[in-house]
């Protein structure tokens, strides 16, 4: 899988590149699928997320692409109606900011190792606790890589 465009996410005022598609999880409870024809945006959409007391909101929604007759096909106004912003109470788990200086690529998802990672753990939409990695200093190889021991079973 190719690297991804990342979403963004404000968060203490800041804007940060996210590794995390928080929306994909509403997307399936809902049976709403997206088909992207551009391998960095798999999941057919660019978001912006902003952390607002604690909570975190949707607030734009954009598609990669249009359809056919030139359409958006995913968007704030189809998929919310009049809300200018959402909580995300269907979100629970990780968003990675991956920030600093990239260490080491990897051809895949969000895999790729930057100097610092900060990972914000979310229950329900609500922040419930911010992990810090520093990677300064690692050295990070192909085995580093999440799938290296599922193509390199036999070796």
């Amino acid at each position: 899988m190719t690297a991804q465009f990342r979403d963004i996410l404000i968060y203490r005022g800041e804007s940060h590149f996210m590794s995390a598609a928080p929306l994909s999880s509403y997307l399936k409870e809902k049976n709403i699928s997206v088909t992207s024809n551009c391998s960095a945006c798999w999941r057919g959409y660019f978001s912006t997320w902003e952390m607002i007391e604690r909570k975190l909101y949707l607030i734009k929604l954009t598609p990669c692409f249009t359809d056919d007759e030139g359409s958006k096909l995913l968007d704030m106004q189809n998929l919310f109606p009049g809300q200018e912003k959402v909580f995300a109470s269907w979100f629970s788990g990780e968003i990675l900011i991956q920030e600093g200086e990239l260490i080491k690529y990897f051809h895949m998802g969000y895999s790729s190792k930057y100097e610092t990672h900060m990972y914000l753990i979310f229950e329900n939409g609500i922040i419930e606790d911010v992990r810090i990695e520093d990677n300064r200093g690692k050295v990070f190889t192909e085995k580093d890589h999440p799938f290296y021991n599922l193509f390199h079973r036999n070796e």
